[in-house]
């Protein structure tokens, strides 16, 4: 009778005892990519020294989401390959998930780090560290009769988000609950582009007083006379550093433009006419203290205002 050969035993050993400097090199070999994220999390609750260990190498992700819609509120974990991790919210315990938001940024590297926020949501307990997003959405992500409506929030949150969080790019379709009048600080906020959504908490004429590089203004009624209104601030003094200003509106201001330049010089940015083009207007403006010219193209229901700063 023939003897079967046994199978090779392969030695194993402790990894999570080895000394620090030889655990770094075991971990930037392991291929973490291939492991399951949700597996990691929960080892990584139960296991101090895992957490520490996966520390050293970094999981690489690409999104980590702060989601409160419809449909579901949690976390989410997108992977640059495979499926995503959903990390459901449980008793509207915000700080909870945060905490999981903080522990896993301890051991995986995420490219962008999001909060999408599509239903009215009490997000006091997020504000209690200081926070840093590479995106910010409030904006209804179903309609209701084929109609975006407006985000519910309080002024305590806006103020929050405004003033307190940092984010390369914020959109904020929302109403604030109660009368109130944002009041802009003179120091920069802390928003690289900014874009709002008729606002029933600041007036357009301090829409300017949102002191961030790039602004998006979405109004709806009287355009053309906002409009002047907030290039004049602009022209007379207001926003030197501003490089950039996109108003949307629901009108075609190439046709309103003697109201939309009334009292503002305008010389047209290209060689030959007419200075209409279909539903395109293409003119300079230029501040009179400091000569800073802009150009300002003005389409259909949209004008695009790009600043020249010759000295950045």
């Amino acid at each position: 009778m023939l003897t079967p050969i046994p199978s090779p035993v392969l030695p194993t050993f402790k990894m999570l005892r080895l000394p620090m400097l030889a655990q770094k090199c075991v971990c930037q070999q392991l291929p973490l990519e291939e492991m399951d994220p949700c597996a990691l999390i929960r080892q990584t609750h139960l296991s101090t020294k895992l957490n520490n260990f996966l520390r050293l190498g970094k999981l690489e992700m690409e999104t980590l989401r702060y989601k409160f819609s419809e449909y579901f509120n949690g976390l989410v974990i997108l992977p640059f390959e495979g499926p995503a991790v959903m990390w459901p919210l449980f008793n509207s315990d915000i700080k909870s998930m945060d905490t999981i938001a903080q522990h896993v940024q301890g051991f995986m590297k995420f490219e962008t780090i999001e909060l999408q926020v599509r239903i009215k949501t009490d997000l006091t307990d997020l504000w209690s560290t200081p926070r840093k997003f590479d995106s910010i959405i409030f904006e209804e992500q179903t309609p209701k009769n084929g109609v975006l409506n407006s985000i519910e929030i309080s002024s305590e949150d806006l103020i929050q988000i405004l003033e307190n969080v940092e984010s390369e790019d914020t959109h904020l379709d929302v109403k604030v609950t109660e009368p109130f009048e944002y009041q802009p600080p003179k120091t920069q906020l802390k928003h690289r582009k900014l874009s709002i959504v008729n606002p029933n908490w600041l007036s357009y004429e301090h829409f300017l007083d949102l002191n961030v590089l790039s602004l998006t203004l979405k109004i709806e009624r009287d355009a053309a006379q906002k409009v002047n209104t907030i290039l004049k601030k602009w022209i007379f003094g207001e926003r030197r550093d501003l490089q950039h200003l996109i108003i949307d509106t629901d009108t075609t201001l190439a046709y309103s433009l003697e109201t939309v330049l009334e009292g503002i010089e305008a010389t047209k940015s290209y060689e030959g006419d007419p200075p209409l083009l279909k539903h395109n207007a293409f003119l300079e403006i230029q501040r009179p203290q400091d000569n800073l010219k802009a150009s300002v193209n003005f389409t259909s229901e949209k004008v695009n205002m790009v600043v020249w700063h010759t000295d950045l």
